[in-house]
């Protein structure tokens, strides 16, 4: 797993797997302070 963040646009960036696209990008970490369920979002992709 790689995370990624992004101070221009406040983003953070989360990839789960080399071999297929698996990724989940959150936007306005630290200006819109909110919780992610990563396991919640993974079953309705």
């Amino acid at each position: 797993m790689k995370i990624k963040y992004d101070s221009e646009t406040d983003s953070i960036y989360l990839k789960f797997s080399d071999d297929e696209i698996v990724a989940v990008e959150i936007l306005n970490v630290k200006s819109n302070p909110h919780e992610v369920d990563i396991p919640t979002i993974l079953k309705s992709a």
